[in-house]
C-alpha cells in the first residue's frame, strides 16, 4: 500500500499493534570481516534469510490484556517498554505475514518500507547498546553439549547408545542454555496454566522444555550479540524447568 511520509509520520497506533520500519524483506549477502561479500538465494529456508530487524516509528496507544475469550488481547500482561526510535528484533513469522498481506504493508515515496504488527511479536530492543528483553521473553545462548556440566551432559546422553561419536559433542543442546539478558517477567496469562514464577539470573544455565528454542535470528546473519558464535534463542519464564546457578 502507498503511502506519503507526511502520512507515515501521523500514524497513530491502536491498541496492541505498532508500527515498524523492517531494515527489508530478506537478507540476501553475508558480508566477511575482510569486506567481501557473497549472495544468498533467500527464496531457499526463508525462515533463516528474513529480515527481523527494524526501528520503532510509532508505540501503541496501551496494551490491552483480558482473559475473557473473543476480546481483542494481549497474550498476557506487560508493559510497554519500548519507544519511539528503538532498534527492535521480531518473530519471523510476522514479518513474513506482513510481507505477504498488503493491507498491513506500508511503502512511502522513497521505497522505504513501514508496516504494522503485534506488539506482542517483539522479542527484544537495543538502546544505547543495551539489550532489553521484551514481552517476557529471556535470551539465551544456546550450549554445545561439551560445553555442558557433566551431569547435564549425562541428562542429554543417557539414552545414547555405544559410543559417543566425537562430532556429536559440536551438537547444540536441546535442554538447556545460558541466559544472556533477563526480561521483565510477564505479570499473568490468558492461560492460568502459565506463570513467570523462576528466578534466573544472567550466566545461570537453565534447562527447559524441548523445540522451545526458537533463534532470535540465525548465526550467518547475527547483529543482536555479533560477538557470541553460539545460536541465541528466546523464551518465557514459564518454560524454565531447572537453573543451574555458577
Amino acid at each position: 500500500m502507498k503511502i506519503t511520509k507526511e502520512e507515515i509520520s501521523n500514524i497513530k497506533m491502536m491498541n496492541n499493534n505498532v508500527l515498524i520500519k523492517p531494515d527489508g524483506e530478506f537478507n540476501d549477502s553475508i558480508i566477511f570481516k575482510d569486506g567481501s561479500k557473497i549472495y544468498l538465494d533467500p527464496s531457499f529456508e526463508k525462515e533463516k534469510h528474513s529480515c527481523v530487524i527494524g526501528d520503532v516509528v510509532s508505540v501503541p496507544r496501551k496494551l490491552n490484556f483480558k482473559r475473557m475469550q473473543g476480546v481483542n488481547s494481549m497474550e498476557w500482561d506487560c508493559d510497554i517498554q519500548v519507544k519511539d526510535g528503538d532498534r527492535v528484533w521480531m518473530q519471523y513469522s510476522v514479518t513474513r505475514t506482513c510481507f505477504q498481506d498488503n493491507s498491513k504493508l506500508f511503502i512511502n515515496e522513497d521505497g522505504e518500507f513501514f508496516m504494522i504488527i503485534p506488539y506482542g511479536s517483539l522479542i527484544a530492543c537495543k538502546r544505547d547498546d543495551k539489550v532489553i528483553g521484551l514481552n517476557g521473553y529471556n535470551l539465551i545462548k544456546g550450549l554445545k553439549l561439551h560445553e555442558l556440566p557433566d551431569e547435564l551432559l549425562n541428562r542429554e546422553v543417557r539414552n545414547f547408545k555405544g559410543l559417543i561419536p566425537e562430532n556429536f559433542m559440536d551438537q547444540y543442546s536441546e535442554q538447556f542454555g545460558e541466559v544472556l539478558v533477563v526480561a521483565v517477567p510477564n505479570k499473568k496469562y490468558r492461560d492460568p496454566e502459565k506463570h513467570d514464577i523462576a528466578q534466573i539470573e544472567v550466566g545461570d544455565i537453565i534447562g527447559f522444555e524441548k523445540y522451545a528454542d526458537v533463534p532470535v535470528e540465525y548465526a550467518m546473519h547475527s547483529k543482536l550479540f555479533p560477538e557470541i558464535k553460539n545460536t541465541v534463542f528466546y523464551l518465557q519464564t514459564w518454560l524454565v524447568d531447572l537453573i543451574l546457578r555458577k
